[in-house]
């Protein structure tokens, strides 16, 4: 139940199709009646904010304006300021600090609408997103294997396999090994930033 509870995040009527879907397929995917209640919603918004969006749930719960913009051939500025209008409609949420140097981040309210959006990119755009933002993350990221994921998705696998080994090999930029956590996925948000907070500490 506090799964149901998490992931409904509060809302009644998501907090219903989310029972009645564990009852008939425990650990199912999210119901489509959930999807597309969502999807209606994102389909009201600016056409670049739905790109934005789009772009933004390839990389996970968290994202980063900078990150959006090379993954949705925009401009960072068009990207900050549709971040903060999509703030205003309780979609997405700005972090006062970054993971990443130099990066503006944000994170979606919840998990559903990231599924959402990313449910309505089609699989060329999602395969073609994970690319670039695995290529935007390949400088910045730790662990080789979260860039390579995105890569792998992206139909990149012989660079993904390239990279895993040169991280193995300790042969990634210096900034890509500092120690901060992996990519974020859409349900390890508060586990990735805690690690992230304390490898900082650690320091």
């Amino acid at each position: 139940m506090a799964a149901i509870a998490a992931k409904g995040a509060g809302h009644p009527l998501f907090l219903e199709e989310l029972a009645r879907a564990a009852v008939v397929d425990p650990g199912g995917d999210t119901p489509d009646t959930v999807r597309m209640m969502l999807q209606a919603r994102l389909e009201q918004l600016h056409p670049v904010a739905r790109r934005v969006l789009r772009a933004a749930s390839v990389f996970g719960a968290d994202f980063w304006v900078e990150g959006v913009a090379a993954t949705a051939d925009l401009a960072p500025e068009v990207v900050a300021e549709h971040v903060a209008a999509l703030a205003r409609e309780a979609l997405v949420t700005p972090h006062a600090t970054s993971r990443y140097d130099g990066a503006r981040e944000a994170a979606f309210r919840h998990d559903l609408l990231r599924e959402a959006a990313y449910a309505m990119a089609t699989d060329g755009d999602r395969r073609r997103g994970h690319r670039l933002a695995g290529r935007w993350l390949a400088p910045r990221e730790a662990r080789a294997a979260a860039v390579a994921f995105h890569l792998a998705l992206g139909d990149d696998p012989a660079e993904a396999t390239l990279l895993v080994g040169r991280g193995r090999r300790g042969g990634l930029p210096a900034a890509t090994r500092r120690g901060r956590g992996a990519a974020p996925r859409p349900r390890a948000r508060s586990a990735a930033r805690s690690r992230a907070r304390t490898s900082r500490a650690s320091r």
